[in-house]
């Protein structure tokens, strides 16, 4: 008898663990993983995010306006695990020089103009913002409103004769900065 009841309980857990897996495969995710991958003339750039959608809601905007991404604050460029960007050579990243390898990137948007940043702070949750003693980069990009509306958050790579141009688009927000190859040698 007892054997029967740890046969049942066992093949009733199984039956359940089972069912949950497929549930949750089934679920649909509210922010899926994306990926930015581009090779051009021999400089590869690849971004790792979560893409985040509109839903109705105001996404950019004062506190006043409760948006998603309020102007001025800590923004992980997507949703769940912080983005993270990698570069296969030393680029200028918008002009500025960044050594290859992979980094956190996160922004403060304001009205007409991110704030966008490169931290050395990899594999973190994205919601929690970084060790900002370990930034590496700091630029202000412009963003303006364009007549495209783009209701799931993406970040694009597009080349551009050597270089590529790195795109932020969400909701009527546009904003872009160039990545090119570094051609003047460094010490490391």
């Amino acid at each position: 008898m007892r054997r029967t009841i740890f046969l049942v309980l066992g093949l009733s857990s199984i039956a359940f663990i089972a069912y949950l897996t497929v549930a949750m495969q089934n679920e649909e995710v509210a922010s899926p993983l994306g990926t930015a991958f581009l090779f051009n003339q021999g400089l590869e750039v690849e971004v790792q995010y979560s893409r985040p959608y509109k839903k109705s809601r105001v996404i950019f905007g004062s506190d006043t306006l409760q948006p998603l991404v309020p102007y001025g604050q800590y923004w992980r460029l997507g949703a769940n695990n912080a983005t993270e960007i990698t570069f296969n050579q030393n680029v200028l990243f918008g002009g500025k020089p960044i050594y290859r390898g992979s980094y956190r990137m996160y922004a403060i948007p304001e009205k007409h103009h991110w704030t966008l940043y490169l931290n050395s702070e990899l594999g973190k949750f994205g919601f929690f913002e970084p060790n900002h003693a370990l930034d590496v980069l700091e630029i202000k990009i412009r963003a303006s409103n364009h007549d495209i509306f783009t209701e799931q958050f993406t970040i694009s790579l597009v080349p551009e004769d050597s270089s590529i141009v790195l795109h932020f688009d969400w909701d009527s927000v546009h904003a872009q900065l160039p990545i090119e190859v570094e051609n003047r040698s460094r010490k490391y």
